[in-house]
């Protein structure tokens, strides 16, 4: 009777070890990313005017490629971009170098709220290319691109003379617990803003197998997916205290945090530059 029952309270303890190891792995990480991807601060929800976030704009890039008489082209929204500046009739965008940096393509920039290709065709029963419909939004061209770091600045005219507000650059690093708001973009959404904190207390080092150098990056909980790099993210008074340019998920996908350059980077570059 005695064995009968360890037996049982063996079982009983394997059970709730696995029903723990099962939620520790499925479950609480789905639950980590929904918490993150709807977490909403609405004090600084009402700080966002348009203003904040026609500032905003999401990139378009366009490869073309021959293959003898025959041209294809490669387009989408690749990433974001916040205006961080406006001279001589252009507006200047601070983005990340890897969103701009191939060679024989064409950018483009979507304005703020303005509807992805996808969006587009589930409300239209008429087919246009994609490199139709997203020719309509204004050209823009790289002005700049740091080697040493993944910032790039891109430029475009309105053509339209429509008029285009841009953000101020911090002065302040951000800090550990921070609060902040990230711009970001989906191609079922469109353009998106998430909030979060910064999670991080130092620098980290953000690496990808992309041949470009590893950067050094602040982590936050803002949620983020493939898009958002170049997109700006926000302090509480609305200035830019970093760009996002990839983050981290678990092996399933699932997010588990974004990584943005932080102005002490972003500054000095800009800084440099002659426009």
């Amino acid at each position: 009777m005695k064995d009968k029952k360890r037996r049982n309270i063996v079982c009983i303890s394997i059970i709730f070890v696995c029903f723990f190891i099962m939620a520790a792995i499925y479950v609480i990480p789905s639950m980590y990313q929904n918490t993150c991807k709807a977490r909403v601060y609405e004090d600084l929800q009402e700080r966002i005017s348009s203003d904040v976030c026609n500032a905003n704009i999401r990139v378009v890039t366009k490869i073309t490629q021959k293959a003898g008489n025959v041209e294809s082209f490669n387009c989408g929204e690749t990433g974001c971009g916040v205006i961080i500046d406006y001279k001589d009739g252009y507006y200047y965008v601070l983005t990340a170098a890897h969103v701009v940096d191939g060679k024989n393509i064409e950018y483009s920039i979507v304005p703020y709220g303005e509807p992805t290709y996808n969006m587009a065709r589930k409300e239209s029963d008429e087919y246009v290319p994609v490199d139709e419909f997203y020719d309509k939004y204004q050209k823009a061209s790289v002005e700049y691109i740091y080697d040493e770091t993944d910032i790039a600045v891109i430029k475009f005219k309105s053509d339209d003379d429509e008029e285009y507000p841009y953000l101020q650059i911090s002065e302040k690093e951000p800090k550990y617990n921070d609060r902040i708001v990230s711009f970001g973009k989906s191609d079922e959404e469109g353009s998106l803003i998430n909030y979060g904190r910064i999670t991080s207390k130092d620098y980290k080092t953000f690496e990808v197998n992309d041949g470009r150098n590893s950067d050094k990056v602040y982590y936050h909980n803002a949620y983020a997916i493939p898009g958002y790099s170049g997109s700006a993210v926000l302090n509480e008074k609305m200035e830019i205290v970093g760009i996002n340019i990839g983050g981290g998920t678990d092996f399933l996908g699932r997010f588990r945090h974004g990584a943005m350059i932080p102005i002490s980077i972003i500054k000095p570059v800009l800084d440099g530059l002659d426009y």
